[in-house]
C-alpha cells in the first residue's frame, strides 16, 4: 500500500514538472512571436543596448546590474512555478525590467544594490496581485519603485533607491533618436497619439515658461511619455480622455515634488495612473446618474 502511495506521488511530481516545463516553453515561444507587445519589447531592447554602448566606460557595471535584475527575476519565476502560482507574461515583465534598468542609477555591485534589486523585483511580482478587474492600478515599473522606496525606509542597509534616469536622457540627440522608433511604434500601434501629442505640447509650454529648454530634457520627456505614461492597462483609450490624461500628466511631471525616498517623476506617473483609475471606476456610476 505504501509503495502504491509513493508511486502515485512520484507520478504526480513528474506530471507537475512536465507542466512547468510545458508552461515555460509556451512562454518562451510567445516571447519570440512578432506580436505588437513583443515588437515594442524588441525596440526597447534595441534602445537599451544603445544606452549601454554609449556608456561603454561603465560596461561591466551596466552588465552586472542588468544581469542581477534578470537573475532575481528568474529566481522569482522559479518560485512561482514551484508553488504553482500564476506567473506574469514574459514580454511585459521584461519591458518593466528594462524600464527599471534604464531609470535606476547603475552602481558598483554591493549588498545595498542587491537589496534594492531584490525589492524592485518583488515589487514587480507583487503588482500582479494588486489589480482591480484584472488590470493594474499603477504602471508595474512605477509600482516596483514605490514598493522598493517604502521598503528601503525600514531596512538598515539601504540608504535610498536612487533613480538617475540615466537611460532616459543620455547622449542628447543620439539617445533621442534611438528611443524615437519605440515611441512612434507605441503611439501608432497602441493608438496613444493623443496622449503623446497633448503631453509634448503641454510640457513644451511649461518648459518655455520655466526657461528650462535643454535637449536632454526633451529626451527624458520622450521616455516619460512614450515608455511609461502610455502603458496599455493604466492609461485611457478614448481620444478626449487621452488628451486630458496627457495634459494632466505633463503638469504632474513638471510640478510633483519627491516624497521620502521616492522620485518626483515616479510619483507623477503614479498620480496620473491613480487619477485615471478613479475616473474609470466612477465613470459608469456618473453616466448612470446622469441618465436617471
Amino acid at each position: 500500500m505504501e509503495n502504491k502511495i509513493n508511486n502515485f506521488k512520484d507520478k504526480k511530481n513528474q506530471k507537475n514538472n512536465l507542466n512547468i516545463i510545458h508552461n515555460l516553453k509556451n512562454q518562451l515561444v510567445k516571447l519570440l512571436k512578432p506580436t505588437k507587445v513583443n515588437i515594442f519589447l524588441y525596440l526597447l531592447l534595441f534602445y537599451t543596448i544603445g544606452a549601454i554602448l554609449f556608456n561603454l566606460s561603465n560596461l561591466s557595471i551596466m552588465v552586472s546590474n542588468l544581469v542581477s535584475l534578470l537573475v532575481l527575476s528568474g529566481v522569482g519565476y522559479a518560485l512561482l512555478y514551484l508553488f504553482k502560482l500564476k506567473v506574469p507574461e514574459f514580454n511585459t515583465f521584461l519591458i518593466s525590467i528594462l524600464i527599471i534598468f534604464l531609470i535606476l542609477f547603475p552602481d558598483t555591485y554591493s549588498l545595498e544594490l542587491f537589496l534594492i534589486h531584490l525589492f524592485l523585483i518583488i515589487g514587480l511580482f507583487v503588482v500582479k496581485y494588486v489589480r482591480v478587474k484584472g488590470k493594474p492600478i499603477i504602471n508595474p515599473a512605477v509600482f516596483a519603485f514605490i514598493f522598493a522606496g517604502l521598503i528601503a525606509l525600514i531596512v538598515p542597509n539601504v540608504s535610498m533607491v536612487f533613480m538617475s534616469w540615466w537611460g532616459g536622457a543620455f547622449g542628447g540627440y543620439i539617445g533621442f533618436f534611438l528611443l524615437l522608433p519605440a515611441v512612434l511604434y507605441a503611439g501608432y500601434v497602441f493608438k496613444k497619439w493623443p496622449t503623446l501629442v497633448a503631453f509634448f505640447i503641454t510640457q513644451s509650454i511649461i518648459l518655455l515658461f520655466l526657461k528650462n529648454i535643454e535637449f536632454s530634457i526633451f529626451s527624458l520627456t520622450l521616455f516619460l511619455a512614450g515608455i511609461m505614461l502610455i502603458e496599455l492597462k493604466t492609461s485611457p483609450l478614448k481620444i478626449y480622455e487621452q488628451i486630458v490624461y496627457g495634459i494632466g500628466g505633463a503638469f504632474l511631471v513638471s510640478y510633483t515634488p519627491s516624497i521620502l525616498l521616492i522620485d518626483s517623476h515616479i510619483l507623477a506617473i503614479a498620480y496620473a495612473n491613480i487619477i485615471y483609475f478613479i475616473y474609470r471606476e466612477l465613470k459608469p456610476m456618473l453616466i448612470k446618474k446622469i441618465k436617471s
